[in-house]
């Protein structure tokens, strides 16, 4: 199985074949590995797994978890509004990139 050297962006993103994947905050700016299986992103660090995504066609993939944490480092809200805020986003990014599969 082949590895990875991905870098992880400033917003909590690493890309694999021009589509985007979300992984928590904390390791922004950090290297990861990537590891292919399954039709799965498998991404480890220092030998710990950090997440896994299905491959997707869409070009922004987020787990909710990351996204509501990334809003949280930003945004001065509770818990239950930045999850409100989360899920609206979230749609509306979906609905954005829906028909866009280059």
């Amino acid at each position: 199985m082949e590895t990875t050297a991905v870098k992880v962006n400033k917003s909590s993103m690493i890309t694999y074949k021009s589509k985007m994947y979300s992984v928590p905050p904390e390791y922004i700016g950090k290297q990861l590995q990537l590891q292919v299986y399954d039709n799965q992103l498998h991404l480890h660090y220092n030998m710990e797994l950090v997440t896994v995504h299905l491959i997707s066609h869409k070009k922004m993939n987020y787990h909710r978890e990351h996204y509501e944490n990334i809003l949280s480092m930003t945004l001065p809200h509770d818990r239950d509004k930045i999850s409100k805020i989360a899920k609206e986003n979230l749609e509306n990014i979906g609905a954005r990139f829906k028909n866009d599969r280059t």
